[in-house]
C-alpha cells in the first residue's frame, strides 16, 4: 500500500507541475505592462478611492453650507437690539 503511494505520486507530481505551468493564461508582457491592475493610485485600490472622494465631497458641502451661514449673518442673532439673546 504505501510503495502504491509512493509511485502514484511520482507519477501524478510531474503531470500536476506541467499542467499548472500550462493553464496560466497571463502572459509575461501582460505582467510588464500593468504589474498592479488592482491598484488606481500608487496605494489605494477603486473603491477606497471612491470612497475617499465622497468622504471629502460631504465634508465640503457641510462646510460651505456652515461658511454661508456665517457669511449671511444666519449663525446668530443681531446684537443690535437692545434686549440681549439668551439660548
Amino acid at each position: 500500500m504505501r510503495r502504491r503511494n509512493v509511485v502514484v505520486l511520482l507519477v501524478s507530481a510531474p503531470i500536476a507541475l506541467v499542467a499548472g505551468c500550462s493553464s496560466n493564461s497571463t502572459s509575461a508582457s501582460a505582467i510588464r505592462s500593468n504589474p498592479t491592475p488592482e491598484l488606481r493610485t500608487v496605494a489605494e485600490r477603486n473603491p477606497e478611492v471612491k470612497n475617499n472622494v465622497a468622504i471629502t465631497n460631504n465634508t465640503n458641502s457641510r462646510s460651505l453650507r456652515a461658511d454661508l451661514g456665517r457669511a449671511f449673518l444666519f449663525d446668530r442673532p443681531s446684537r443690535l437690539g437692545p434686549y440681549p439673546y439668551t439660548r
